[in-house]
């Protein structure tokens, strides 16, 4: 008998009765011996999972791809694996504690020591950066990375020495935050206090300069 037909078989009454692929199909290499070895049935068990995925959505194989930052995903015996997850290293490198050069709308002049530097994409962009204002532009050494940016997220503006959220669909700068003055009654103390925690907030980029 079929091994992986009779390891389907026994999935099948697991799974609603989805009709599984035979060993042929699958890839799946014969063994005179049953039931089959640790190995070959992990191996099974996998594509018969990715079947059975494949189904319940409809005929519709499922994204290869994270749902925030499309970080790159495996497929199932997949070819040269290493290219895929270094793609996936290189966007988490980048969007980790993510810190932009500055912002602005033409690509800037580049070379290998640049490699691993992010920009923001600023209004109006052009040349290789058209159509993505707003991404975070990824110099990865000989092309460029774009990420699209998710509510909640920060980045610190070297140039501007100060924090930028992203909510709404756009980046806010920090706000400017004056120090008090003049007043009929003044605390002098108080004053003081409150100076001191402006000038703190903007030294971390908390609050604009």
């Amino acid at each position: 008998m079929d091994q992986c037909c009779a390891f389907a078989a026994y999935f099948s009454n697991r799974h609603g009765g989805i009709f599984y692929p035979s060993r042929r199909s699958l890839n799946v290499p014969y063994s005179p011996n049953w039931p089959l070895c640790p190995v070959q049935r992990a191996d099974a068990r996998r594509k018969l999972n990715t079947h059975i995925r494949y189904h319940n959505i409809g005929g519709h194989m499922p994204d290869l791809e994270t749902g925030r930052h499309r970080l790159p995903l495996l497929a199932v015996s997949q070819a040269q694996k290493e290219i895929t997850h270094n793609e996936a290293l290189v966007l988490i490198d980048a969007l980790i504690h993510i810190a932009v050069e500055n912002t602005q709308s033409v690509p800037p002049a580049v070379t290998d020591v640049d490699n691993g530097k992010c920009w923001l994409i600023g209004a109006a962009a052009s040349g290789l950066w058209a159509n993505r204002s707003g991404q975070i532009a990824i110099w990865t050494g000989g092309s460029w990375r774009f990420a699209v940016p998710q509510n909640g997220m920060r980045l610190w503006n070297k140039s501007e020495e100060q924090q930028s959220h992203y909510v709404a669909g756009q980046w806010s700068n920090a706000p400017l935050i004056s120090l008090p003055v003049g007043g009929a009654f003044i605390d002098a103390e108080a004053r003081a206090a409150l100076t001191t925690i402006l000038q703190y907030l903007r030294s971390i980029g908390m609050c604009a300069s």
